[in-house]
């Protein structure tokens, strides 16, 4: 097995985070409090993994993949290299952006979608008006 590779997993059943062999398990209770709003669950892997694998490899990690309880709704996933927000989208390149979602043009992007950083947002991130993720994924417990 591949030591340097991690998965996570979000769900409501987790009361804690906690990290389970090669699997970090994270509770997801301030995704479903979102229950019928689209919400963008932006993670921060560095931080991330710094808090609940950091005996991973800095720099040296793989993310094999990631899971959501059956009771959350999910759309779609992409990475990058680059920190985005929604308020550092101009609004005529919406459409273009990897995470489009419908919005009219007198529409703010914040009034209508939800966005949550996971652990919080990083330096950079220029989000303005968005939710930390203190709620989305705790504070790591002593690995099982």
């Amino acid at each position: 097995a591949d030591r340097s590779a991690v998965r996570l997993s979000f769900a409501t059943c987790f009361a804690a985070a906690r990290r389970c062999g090669s699997v970090v398990q994270l509770p997801a209770n301030a995704l479903a409090a979102t229950a019928g709003t689209w919400v963008v669950l932006a993670l921060d892997l560095p931080a991330l993994l710094r808090a609940h694998a950091p005996d991973l490899p800095a720099g040296r990690c793989a993310l094999r993949g990631f899971t959501l309880s059956g009771n959350l709704s999910f759309a779609r996933a992409f990475t990058s290299d680059e920190v985005h927000s929604p308020l550092r989208l101009p609004p005529e390149r919406a459409g273009e952006w990897p995470l489009a979602l419908p919005l009219e043009p007198s529409q703010v992007w914040v009034d209508r979608y939800g966005w949550l950083w996971a652990p919080c947002e990083p330096a950079g991130a220029q989000g303005g008006d968005v939710a930390q993720g203190e709620d989305v994924v705790a504070a790591p417990t002593s690995p099982s």
